[in-house]
């Protein structure tokens, strides 16, 4: 877990080769520790990234959104480099559906899902 106050965030989606993260982007969900304030008390969830043009990892700063998630902003590890920001390591999720949180994560494009039920709803536009 991270402390909202190790890290720098960047005031952006993007990458700085221009690639524009989305929630595919994504590897685990995790809880920021001490958000008070941080967001307006929105955002209150992470994920590391790597970002497939340069490989620079970042850290996408994640807002619920209904039974999804909203990335807000990119942030990096404030005692980190701009060449690789975390010395922490992102788990790689399974091919088969994974549960973060009391969450569901869509094997196919990571959509989280709350319940069981939202995820096999959710899979049913990937069999169209």
């Amino acid at each position: 877990m991270i402390d909202v106050k190790e890290i720098q965030v960047l005031n952006s989606k993007k990458c700085n080769c221009g690639y524009e993260f989305t929630l595919k982007d994504f590897t685990k969900l995790e809880n920021l520790t001490d958000t008070h304030g941080f967001y307006a008390n929105i955002v209150k969830h992470y994920s590391m990234a790597k970002c497939p043009k340069c490989q620079k990892e970042v850290i996408l700063l994640l807002k619920q959104k209904g039974q999804t998630w909203e990335i807000m902003n990119t942030a990096k590890l404030i005692n980190s480099n701009d060449n690789n920001v975390a010395t922490i390591k992102p788990e790689i999720v399974s091919k088969s559906e994974t549960i973060v949180d009391n969450k569901l994560i869509c094997p196919v494009c990571k959509k989280v899902c709350k319940s069981k039920i939202g995820l096999n709803a959710h899979m049913k536009i990937h069999s169209k």
